[in-house]
């Protein structure tokens, strides 16, 4: 008797992934299914914000399966563009990667993008491509425990030493918070600005901004340095929230 043709497909996502054959009446075939990357949702590095949107010039994080096929970090400056056998485009041009893993990919987005840009995930398994919507600024507090909530990732702006609940800082002093998204800059004295400055409260009482931009040496990470103002409670972990035109994200 003829072998008989058989035909089925795999659909996650919005992909389908179909495989078809041949098998002999009564017999069977192994079919190894090896789906390609699948991108599930990318939101600041920080943490996840309320709006749907990232800043060109930040750092992102993208969630999925099957994005790379080990987990590989960047362990040199300037940032590779291929990781663990994965590479990452916007807008059809390869952005530098800091971490490439199965679940997760830390990347920087360029300066200069705007707008719905397509951003694609490939590999030797495939590629998949989804639009993220690039906003002028939606900045990003990072947190000590790394998902953008409970106590912000802080030191005294002096000494250099973390904040933490048995090291907290006094009213006055001086403090820089670790963000990302910020938007564009703009260089002043050899510092890079935001062209957009934040407005910081702390317990909701405004603390005064006194930088805010660009972390120097580093890529897509800004820092804002606040003086905590003497209004704001001493005894308790109150929040601080930064806001930048429509977008902001409490710790």
């Amino acid at each position: 008797m003829p072998n008989r043709p058989y035909l089925f497909e795999v659909q996650r996502g919005e992909d389908v992934f179909t495989f078809s054959g041949e098998v002999s009446p009564g017999g069977f075939n192994v079919v190894v299914a090896k789906l390609g990357p699948f991108i599930a949702g990318i939101q600041p590095a920080a943490g996840a914000v309320d709006t749907l949107s990232v800043a060109a010039d930040s750092l992102v994080s993208i969630f999925g399966a099957n994005l790379a096929e080990e987990s590989q970090a960047a362990d040199s400056l300037p940032l590779p563009t291929r990781l663990a056998g994965t590479t990452v485009t916007a807008g059809g041009e390869p952005i530098p990667l800091l971490f490439a893993g199965p679940g997760q990919i830390n990347a920087y987005v360029p300066a200069g993008l705007e707008g719905l840009v397509p951003i694609r995930v490939s590999s030797a398994l495939g590629e998949h491509t989804i639009n993220l919507l690039l906003d002028t600024a939606v900045p990003a507090l990072f947190s000590i425990d790394g998902t953008g909530t409970g106590l912000a990732a802080a030191i005294d702006a002096l000494s250099g030493e973390l904040l933490t609940a048995t090291n907290p800082v006094s009213r006055g002093g001086f403090v820089s918070l670790f963000v990302t998204g910020l938007g564009e800059t703009t260089n002043s004295n050899g510092l890079e600005v935001a062209k957009l400055p934040p407005a910081v409260t702390v317990g909701g009482v405004a603390a005064r901004v006194l930088f805010a931009g660009r972390a120097p040496g580093f890529v897509g990470l800004n820092q804002v340095n606040i003086e905590i103002p003497m209004e704001a409670n001493p005894d308790a972990a109150v929040p601080v929230v930064l806001e930048q035109i429509q977008s902001s994200h409490n710790p």
